[in-house]
């Protein structure tokens, strides 16, 4: 199977609709000052710094620094072409390890749920995918999107 990483390049915040076309029906994850989400992509860029999402054979990674955004694109499959992807570069199959999402009840203490986040502790089906690259970014996904 080929694998390819996408990137955006720097965006600015009234471009976001682009990543909502792509991924707005995907389970996204983010942290911010209402606590951490596990939610459909949101509408506008969140008040955080790093966001993730996927879905079958596609995982994403958003880097927000207030106004602009950043996105990287993990595809297993076909590349995609079209906004907001630029040079789609073909890599090699990435490290897949398997992870506990923020680890138990009784070891999470800076944890708190924002709404429709309370059953993430002690997911036992999440995904960590790193490409092995010169400079390299992890994603995340659950083992529903193998």
């Amino acid at each position: 199977m080929s694998w390819y990483l996408h990137g955006s390049g720097r965006k600015t915040r009234n471009t976001w609709h682009e990543l909502l076309e792509l991924a707005g029906g995907w389970t996204a994850s983010w942290a911010d000052h209402l606590g951490f989400h596990q939610d459909k992509l949101p509408a506008e860029p969140p008040k955080t710094t790093h966001l993730w999402a996927w879905t079958r054979h596609r995982w994403l990674r958003v880097r927000v620094d207030h106004d602009h955004w950043w996105a990287a694109l993990l595809v297993e499959g076909n590349k995609i072409e079209g906004p907001p992807w630029i040079a789609p570069e073909p890599v090699d199959p990435p490290n897949i390890t398997p992870f506990t999402n923020w680890g138990s009840h009784r070891t999470v203490k800076q944890y708190r749920p924002a709404a429709g986040a309370e059953d993430v502790l002690n997911r036992y089906d999440m995904l960590q995918l790193v490409p092995l690259r010169q400079t390299t970014a992890l994603f995340i996904g659950d083992n529903t999107t193998r």
